[in-house]
């Protein structure tokens, strides 16, 4: 019988050695590979979320208050800080090495039926996908892994599209513009479906406008929706008062400081106002303070030592 140890190296080396394999543009694989598995995506509402800074935090904060009211819910999101578990994440909790391992080996298994071997992304977003469905997940909040357009993920049909602020990143990619660069992500803008947005410059705002108007999409812009004030501030949290157009929550202390989180704090209210205006949920005081409570997202500017102070913070641009 292969060892644990044994069993995790091999998984691990096969899915890692596809990294060097660069970046398939299309959808037409992923969709495949999931359609052999059963279409897990359909099993579940999705909360699709890209753009350029703040993407994970508003994945974690999502996440952390639609579980706070009771919903059953995955995060996937990349990428991962020590262990590749932590993409795949279940009411919070990162999806087991026996979950993850029984899982690579069924996705290698119909390596057969497709015209060619899933790239590292394509084999992760399946098995988030089709983990979220085994586990009887009713929300997944799914990150981008990079643009939007021809991203793994984007085969979902989201309940709501997010998209945060957008600068420029992955410019060999996406192109070498705002511009380009918005209209890769404004990819994941679906027909009919709303989408929030999160600050944006005049040249990205004008392209999210239009491509969602040609998708009969509404666009929400989170700041006309969540209020956010910041009475004080420490290195470990910050006391904030909350407030959206229609209701009044009060005083909170949440756990992420640094003005970043608050734009992604307000990203995330706004997104999940708009879940609970299709679903029969409302987002209540207590329940947004438990989520604070539930929130756990390390490595953004995080408090590791208090005397000297020692930051661990992970910001790519």
């Amino acid at each position: 019988m292969e060892a644990h140890g044994e069993r995790r190296t091999k998984r691990l080396d096969a899915l890692f050695a596809r990294t060097h394999a660069g970046i398939e543009p299309g959808l037409e694989l992923t969709r495949s590979l999931l359609d052999l598995l059963g279409a897990p995506e359909n099993s579940f509402l999705t909360v699709h979320v890209a753009g350029t800074n703040g993407k994970g935090s508003v994945c974690a904060i999502v996440e952390s208050l639609l579980r706070a009211m009771g919903l059953r819910t995955g995060r996937f999101t990349s990428p991962h800080l020590l262990r590749l578990n932590e993409r795949f994440c279940i009411d919070g909790e990162p999806i087991d090495d026996e979950t993850l391992f029984d899982l690579l080996e069924r996705i290698e298994g119909l390596g057969s039926e497709l015209p060619r071997l899933p790239t590292f992304f394509e084999t992760c977003t399946a098995v988030a996908f089709q983990a979220f469905a085994d586990a009887g997940v009713q929300v997944a909040v799914v990150e981008t892994g990079l643009g939007g357009r021809w991203d793994s993920t984007n085969v979902v049909t989201p309940l709501v599209s997010v998209i945060t602020p957008i600068g420029l990143d992955h410019t060999d990619l996406l192109g070498d513009t705002l511009e380009a660069i918005a209209g890769e992500k404004a990819g994941i803008i679906k027909e009919g479906r709303p989408v929030i947005v999160g600050a944006q410059t005049d040249e990205v705002r004008d392209v999210l406008r239009s491509v969602a108007a040609d998708r009969n999409a509404p666009l929400i812009s989170a700041r006309e929706r969540v209020s956010i004030g910041r009475v004080r501030q420490s290195l470990k949290s910050q006391m904030l008062s909350i407030s959206t157009h229609d209701a009044d929550y009060g005083r909170f202390e949440f756990p992420l400081p640094g003005d970043a989180q608050l734009e992604a704090l307000t990203t995330a209210i706004a997104t999940v106002q708009e879940v609970t205006s299709v679903l029969p949920f409302a987002l209540s005081q207590e329940q947004l303070q438990k989520g604070f409570s539930l929130l756990d997202w390390p490595g953004r500017f995080q408090l590791l030592e208090e005397d000297p102070p020692v930051i661990l913070d992970v910001a790519h641009n």
